[in-house]
């Protein structure tokens, strides 16, 4: 037994395979990259027989699903054309039911909706308890979550353009209380003044200046060499001893730029703090 292989260029190659298979008996194998879940085909001389290699109790449904993933996506199927095989088990479908099912209008316009939404109106006598309970408590719903309740999007699509539900899409930011969502917004705008405003804006804590004057005072005692790194820092900002200053290079990390951090050391009349004198 041959196998021959490939790939589906767009949705009327189907139609391409359903001729092959009258012509020449065997099983056709599709399947996505992304899932390798595989629908297949075949045709025992009255029927085709559709089958899915998960045991669905409904494969038209998973040929379906797998139609929208694939348009979707966007990703190209993958088959895979065993000749000579048997054509058994399966749901049998004539040519005309099979041809029905895969020009259905609605499923090409799968594209159309939104990743997830929210439910907005609905007629509740019409439908399945699981879309009113997700109405009833706002809760978003998902195209996996669909397909987890047995639901395609082609369905969905058909009840919509029943005026049976109204959907509006659903962005995940939602999630968020405002208070909570503001707060985020104002530490993204104080995060970008401190990416591009000059760092001498803000001022060195007290602290820290008094740490750099006291040591700088004492590498200029010790007649240390210039561009010597003193033993301390300011958050992950290192300094420097530079004769008559203590230079930080600040963001950039490099010393001469307009973001330095710059502390004169005086000149006359201050002795550094120290107990044991660094040799």
């Amino acid at each position: 037994m041959g196998y021959i292989k490939g790939k589906l260029n767009n949705h009327n190659d189907i139609f391409i395979f359903l001729d092959f298979l009258k012509e020449k008996r065997g099983r056709i194998d599709f399947y996505l990259p992304l899932d390798g879940f595989s629908i297949s085909l075949c045709y025992d001389g009255n029927f085709f027989r559709l089958s899915s290699d998960k045991g669905s109790k409904n494969p038209k449904f998973e040929l379906i699903k797998f139609i929208e993933e694939w348009l979707i996506s966007g990703v190209k199927p993958n088959f895979v054309f065993f000749e000579g095989e048997s054509c058994k088990g399966g749901v049998p479908l004539t040519e005309e039911e099979l041809t029905l099912l895969l020009r259905d209008k609605d499923l090409l316009k799968v594209k159309e909706l939104p990743p997830s939404f929210l439910i907005t109106d609905l007629k509740v006598t019409v439908l399945p308890s699981f879309l009113v309970a997700h109405w009833r408590a706002a809760k978003p719903l998902s195209r996996e979550d669909l397909y987890r309740y047995g639901m395609t999007y082609t369905d969905l699509i058909k009840l919509i353009e029943s005026k049976a539900l109204e959907i509006e899409p659903f962005y995940q930011v939602e999630v968020f209380p405002q208070t909570f969502r503001l707060f985020l917004f104002s530490l993204f705008a104080v995060s970008l003044v401190y990416l591009f405003f000059p760092f001498y804006l803000f001022n060195v804590p007290l602290f820290t200046k008094a740490s750099a004057l006291n040591w700088g005072l004492t590498y200029r005692l010790l007649d240390k060499q210039e561009g010597k790194e003193l033993p301390f820092k300011w958050g992950f900002f290192k300094f420097y001893y530079f004769g008559d200053k203590v230079v930080s290079p600040g963001l950039d990390g490099k010393i001469g730029t307009e973001d330095d951090i710059v502390i004169n050391l005086p000149k006359r009349g201050y002795s550094p703090v120290f107990t044991v004198p660094e040799r």
